[in-house]
């Protein structure tokens, strides 16, 4: 799943929403050579500026080579480097980074003499991990656990590999974490197939912002006399329509709702019209912002919610 506002290399330097989700149809066994990472927190991210970032992949290991080792040699083990993060107003300066949507990390020398002057990803390391670790910030690899490694950054684009003044670019996954857990949450686990789907309270007083993917009027019976019960319909709608597509077409299923009145009236009022808005699993990415006066935004909100499937226990 590539993420909804991701247009392309060729749409500008920045390159923003450089991401994308890989769902796995069968379980798979952790072990101790098999384990997950968690995702840095925006509060983590900031704490850490000065921690050391370790990049690894599969890539080149000299400037100027391609992704399938022309010019340069194309590694036959898996490689690591190790990187600090480099000032944001540098970074854009540089190599016109964004700072909400990347990070900037390199300025390490090479090891031993390297064919080029600083540790770095390159050509072939695109999608690869940039972590830190919350336990052993400057030593990561000599002192640090695995239960604290946090994966902050994801390789997205550079010029050249490892020149001064030119370092890597990440994408930065604490400002995307929301939108990554939203689209963990909304898949079915295959080491959980059979575990329940429930949804939960994203704002109370802000819709999704962005365009649902079906809309419709909430008429008005007798047994709609709060906003809970409206929210309930709202729900079982989206819970039917994500049950009927899971199988077959997922990215068309329901995987968050929103419940909204018209601006200015009284939830109560009973003569005030309410919608229900359906999204689908690649949307919404995130809420309406305080004074957002487009269509959905400018209506007051009964509720916003997202589903989410049970874990493995």
């Amino acid at each position: 799943m590539v993420h909804p506002g991701y247009l392309g290399y060729s749409n500008s330097k920045e390159h923003r929403n450089d991401l994308a989700l890989i769902f796995l149809q069968k379980c798979v066994a952790l072990g101790p050579d098999v384990g997950t990472i968690a995702l840095a927190t925006q509060q983590e991210y900031e704490a850490a500026f000065n921690s050391t970032l370790v990049v690894s992949g599969w890539g080149t290991t000299s400037s100027g080579a391609s992704a399938g080792g022309q010019n340069g040699r194309k590694a036959s083990q898996l490689q690591y480097g190790l990187l600090q993060r480099v000032d944001p107003a540098s970074c854009r300066a540089s190599v016109g980074a964004d700072p909400a949507a990347n990070i900037c990390a390199g300025s390490v020398p090479a090891v031993d003499g390297g064919v080029v002057p600083f540790q770095d990803s390159c050509q072939g390391d695109s999608g690869g991990p940039a972590v830190f670790n919350i336990g052993a910030p400057l030593d990561p690899i000599g002192s640090g656990a695995a239960r604290d490694d946090r994966l902050v950054g994801i390789v997205s684009y550079g010029y050249g590999c490892g020149q001064p003044g030119m370092p890597g670019v990440y994408t930065n996954v604490p400002t995307y974490r929301d939108w990554i857990v939203a689209q963990m949450d909304a898949t079915r686990k295959p080491c959980a197939a059979s575990a329940p789907a429930t949804f939960v309270a994203a704002s109370a007083t802000q819709n999704w912002a962005g365009r649902p993917s079906r809309s419709f009027t909430l008429k008005m019976t007798s047994s709609d006399v709060t906003p809970a019960s409206l929210v309930d319909r709202c729900q079982a709608a989206c819970a039917k329509r994500a049950a009927a597509r899971a199988s077959q077409r997922p990215a068309a299923g329901c995987a968050a709702f929103s419940v909204s009145v018209a601006l200015g009236r009284l939830a109560s009022d009973a003569s005030a019209p309410r919608w229900c808005h359906l999204w689908a699993p690649a949307v919404p990415t995130a809420l309406c912002a305080p004074g957002d006066t487009t269509r959905l935004c400018a209506r007051a909100s009964l509720g916003s919610y997202r589903l989410r499937y049970g874990d493995a226990a």
